[in-house]
């Protein structure tokens, strides 16, 4: 019985381990998306900048 036991303790603590580890890998994939997002948002925002300071200079 005590064998049985400890079976499905080590069933339930595995199986939290690797939904932890599911959720882990999704919660660093969506911060490094929104990261991703930010700097091409800023990088479209200074090209942009750029490209408005070059036809000001250019007439």
């Amino acid at each position: 019985m005590k064998n049985k036991v400890n079976k499905t303790r080590i069933r339930i603590i595995i199986s939290f381990i690797v939904i932890l580890s599911i959720m882990h890998g999704c919660f660093s994939f969506f911060i490094n998306y929104q990261i991703y997002q930010e700097k091409m948002n800023a990088t479209y925002t200074a090209e942009s900048t750029v490209r408005k300071i070059e036809t000001q200079l250019s007439r």
